[in-house]
């Protein structure tokens, strides 16, 4: 958005980190390091549709990055909660908030799939017109930007 008309506050930061359900051993049912090796498989990847920001967060990093894995694409969904269900199904790799799936991870229930090179990092913002907007609108701006 134009910086001259809107103006923001960033409400947190995240990273999208690939995830996969975990075997016996603790370790990612699909690893995205291995399906770089030659002659490996593509790697089952639950993606986000593209209407979601999240989404093209994803495609756009993978389109970019020159360790991007084969993925094989199984499931194309507009939920992050249904992708974290199909993840604990073990139904393949899904990039999901960090602060969604650490409790996971540190409980081994969930592993990373990739390393630091396929994390996403991420901002949630609210935006606003610079313009004065209605009364409630304006004292909700002003109850958030002091906290």
């Amino acid at each position: 958005l134009d910086g001259r008309q809107f103006s923001y506050l960033t409400v947190m930061s995240d990273k999208l980190v690939p995830v996969a359900r975990t075997d016996a051993e603790g370790k990612p049912l699909f690893s995205l390091l291995q399906a770089l090796q030659p002659g490996a498989s593509s790697v089952p990847y639950l993606a986000f549709s593209h209407s979601m920001a999240l989404g093209r967060l994803v495609e756009d990093h993978l389109a970019h990055n020159p360790h991007a894995p084969r993925l094989q694409r199984v499931v194309e969904c507009d939920s992050a909660d249904a992708h974290y269900e199909y993840v604990q199904k073990g139904l393949g790799v899904a990039w999901l908030p960090w602060s969604m799936v650490f409790a996971d991870c540190k409980a081994q229930r969930l592993a990373l799939a990739g390393d630091a090179r396929m994390e996403v990092r991420f901002d949630v913002r609210l935006y606003r017109p610079k313009r004065r907007l209605g009364p409630l609108a304006e004292a909700l701006w002003q109850t958030v930007t002091l906290r």
